[in-house]
């Protein structure tokens, strides 16, 4: 659990596409 809450701070501080970044955080985060 802490290992997806990384990985999402990290894919959240990196550049991303703006929109299409946060949806897919999200989704990272609900799967884990």
């Amino acid at each position: 659990m802490y290992i997806g809450v990384i990985l999402v701070f990290v894919l959240q501080a990196q550049p991303t596409t703006g929109s299409g970044g946060p949806i897919k955080v999200e989704f990272q985060y609900q799967q884990f």
